[in-house]
C-alpha cells in the first residue's frame, strides 16, 4: 500500500474508503501515509469497540427517492454479508413495505 495512499488522498476530493479486517494493516500501512493536511478527514471506525458504537437505519428511506433502487441496494449489502446464509426469504423480510 504505503506511498500509493498519498496519491489516492489528493485525487479523492469527496473521500477514500479502506476496510481492513486487520488492525495491523490501518496502523502500520495506512494511517502512517496519510498527508498531515488530511488528518482530520479520516474517520477510523472499529467495530469492536462497544463504547462508540456507529450505527445505519437501512429502513430509512429520503422523500423522492427510488424504492426499487433502494431495495435493490440494500438486498445487495445484505446478501454480501450473509454470503451463502443468504435466502429468498432474506429477501422477502427486506423488501416488505
Amino acid at each position: 500500500m504505503g506511498r500509493g495512499i498519498v496519491e489516492c488522498f489528493e485525487e479523492a476530493a469527496l473521500g477514500l474508503g479502506v476496510i481492513a479486517p486487520e488492525q495491523e494493516m490501518i496502523n502500520e500501512e495506512f494511517l502512517p501515509f496519510v498527508p498531515e493536511h488530511r488528518l482530520d478527514d479520516v474517520l477510523y471506525f472499529n467495530p469492536t469497540d462497544d463504547g462508540a458504537p456507529i450505527s445505519s437505519n437501512t429502513r430509512h428511506l429520503d422523500e423522492g427517492e427510488d424504492l426499487d433502487l433502494w431495495a435493490d441496494e440494500n438486498m445487495t449489502i445484505v446478501s454480501r454479508l450473509l454470503g451463502k446464509y443468504a435466502t429468498p426469504r432474506t429477501n422477502e423480510i427486506l423488501t416488505r413495505k
